[in-house]
């Protein structure tokens, strides 16, 4: 019968290094969808206000 040595690792650190990866895709995909809305809020909000703008005052 062997005896199973127990990691340097303990308590919080034990289950994290799994979670690591899942907690780093979820973060990415939300900066995503946050940078995607940015981008429509500018193309549905700002782009059209543009043909309002007279060239002459167009800068």
């Amino acid at each position: 019968m062997t005896t199973r040595t127990q990691p340097p690792y303990q308590g919080f650190y034990q289950g994290l290094s799994m979670k690591l990866p899942q907690l780093f895709l979820i973060f990415w995909a939300a900066l995503i969808f946050w940078v995607l809305g940015q981008i429509w809020l500018v193309q549905i909000v700002v782009y059209p206000l543009f043909a309002k703008v007279g060239a002459a005052d167009y800068v």
